[in-house]
């Protein structure tokens, strides 16, 4: 398992390699939920400069869309990180098995 970090899958040269030769699994996480995840880390430079749930609006409207293209998608909420993975290894036992999301 990689993570590919902030930005990374944008690009349409390495997202289309990412696609063709791996599977790739978007943690999707509501606005709510990221703007308490990032608030007051400093390791997000674009958030520091201006109003941040505002940044991230504009960054999720933009993003989205291209995360979106990932083979799976498993939502990130507010909780323990071992029921995130548990989900995430349902959608993967579930997309190996029979290519089904």
């Amino acid at each position: 398992m990689l993570s590919t970090g902030d930005g990374s899958f944008i690009e349409p040269a390495l997202r289309q390699l990412i696609l063709k030769q791996t599977i790739s699994i978007w943690l999707k996480a509501d606005l709510q939920t990221l703007h308490q995840r990032v608030t007051n880390r400093r390791t997000r430079p674009q958030l520091v400069e201006g109003n941040s749930w505002d940044i991230l609006r504009e960054l999720a409207e933009e993003r989205y869309p291209i995360y979106g293209q990932a083979n799976l998608c498993v939502e990130s909420q507010e909780e323990a990180h071992e029921r995130t993975a548990d989900r995430l290894i349902r959608v993967l036992t579930a997309y190996q098995r029979d290519g089904s999301f």
